[in-house]
């Protein structure tokens, strides 16, 4: 039995890259993921790889509109995924914060 069988764990930045990868690798590894991203489409993505592999997953589009400007509306969109997950998972076990920001010239 894995280490993360019968856990839940929140992945932001799940949409694409390292965020996706470590998704994916949780599921794999057992656990129930809830992945988060600015791009709603891109976490469903996600999370449609990781159901059709046999995996647990849901998604929590944070909007680009939530995540922007400052830290208190940031911290307000984080707590609302927390209650989703607490409402429709079970108990979060995991958090992995790889949501990053492009960088411009």
């Amino acid at each position: 039995m894995s280490k993360l069988e019968g856990k839940v764990a929140l992945i932001t930045g799940a949409g694409s890259g390292i965020g996706r990868a470590s998704a994916i690798h949780m599921a794999q590894a057992g656990a129930a993921v809830m992945c988060s991203d600015i791009d709603s489409q891109a976490a469903e993505g996600t999370v449609a790889l990781i159901s059709e592999a046999g995996g647990r997953a849901d998604r929590h589009g944070a909007g680009r509109d939530k995540c922007s400007g400052n830290g208190k509306r940031l911290s307000r969109e984080l707590f609302r995924i927390w209650a989703i997950l607490m409402c429709s998972l079970t108990m979060l076990e995991s958090v992995m914060d790889s949501a990053g920001t492009k960088l411009l010239p």
